[in-house]
């Protein structure tokens, strides 16, 4: 009995304590938003088997490391779209990205800052995540002034990433005919060549 009686003020000394405790949380993530450039010179094949599909496998790659953060894409050329709102299903969102392809947008051109503008109009000012641009280009700019938008949203806390897809070699553009034996030429007839523009 004694020694029943002194293992039990044992435990009572421990304090042992059952039953369940509820608390939350927080946890500071990333909402990272693509921008791809779906210009016509990103059917050029100086990167096998062309710019286009090679971003197309890098973005898959990235939205496959990411976890559980959220991503979401914008494409652009000379205007820009929302193709997928920033969502926490990757496999959603690379589904639409191999939906997507040059000649998709109206107009051609290449407009970055377009771009830039509504990835950034995308995030939700009041989450406290940590906010990412990541952009997928060849870096030819042809409308507005990237550097101004790159600036006001630097300033906002946004970091901004770019992919340069191409080579400084250059290549010819192939034309958005359906055979593709053509090139693309400029007003002059003259063969247009694009270089990766760092």
């Amino acid at each position: 009995l004694n020694i029943a009686g002194v293992l039990f003020l044992a435990i009572a000394l421990l304090g042992p304590q059952f039953g369940l405790q509820l608390s939350m949380a927080q946890r500071r993530g990333v909402d990272v938003m693509i921008c791809l450039d779906l210009s016509r010179s990103m059917l050029a094949q100086d990167i096998r088997p062309n710019r286009i599909d090679h971003a197309r496998y890098a973005i898959g790659e990235l939205v496959s490391g990411l976890g559980s953060d959220r991503v979401g894409l914008v494409v652009y050329a000379a205007h820009a779209f929302v193709q997928c709102p920033l969502t926490h299903d990757g496999g959603a969102l690379r589904l639409l990205l191999g939906s997507v392809s040059v000649g998709d947008l109206p107009s051609q051109g290449t407009s970055l800052e377009r771009a830039l503008k509504l990835a950034g109009e995308s995030f939700n000012e009041d989450d406290r995540q940590y906010k990412v641009i990541v952009v997928f280009s060849d870096g030819e700019d042809h409308v507005g002034d990237a550097s101004a938008v790159a600036a006001e949203l630097a300033e906002e806390g946004v970091r901004i990433f770019t992919i340069g897809v191409g080579t400084e070699a250059g290549e010819l553009i192939p034309s958005l005919g359906e055979d593709g034996s053509d090139y693309h030429k400029d007003r002059a007839g003259n063969y247009v060549k694009t270089r990766l523009d760092e």
